[in-house]
């Protein structure tokens, strides 16, 4: 489920929602990645990107890292902040 906000102080914002375990793809907001939440922790994975670093080193395949405040996150050359 994805619900994006159309007006107010939120404009432009988006929420995605899944269940426990579900493998959620973010690129309908923008990020080409993907991220599942385990025992309430998110982790992300490289999803169709050629390219991912995380904290400033390159992302495996099939390697998932949880993402915790102000990691540094560079896909295909654009940083994304983690906040």
């Amino acid at each position: 489920m994805i619900l994006r906000m159309l007006g107010g102080l939120d404009r432009g914002a988006a929420l995605i929602a899944g269940a426990e375990g579900q493998r959620l793809d973010l690129t309908p907001v923008g990020l080409p990645v993907d991220v599942l939440f385990q025992r309430g922790r998110p982790l992300l994975g490289r999803g169709g990107i050629r390219e991912l670093q995380f904290n400033d080193e390159p992302l495996g395949d099939s390697v998932r890292v949880q993402l915790i405040r102000d990691d540094r996150l560079v896909a295909d050359g654009d940083e994304i902040d983690i906040g």
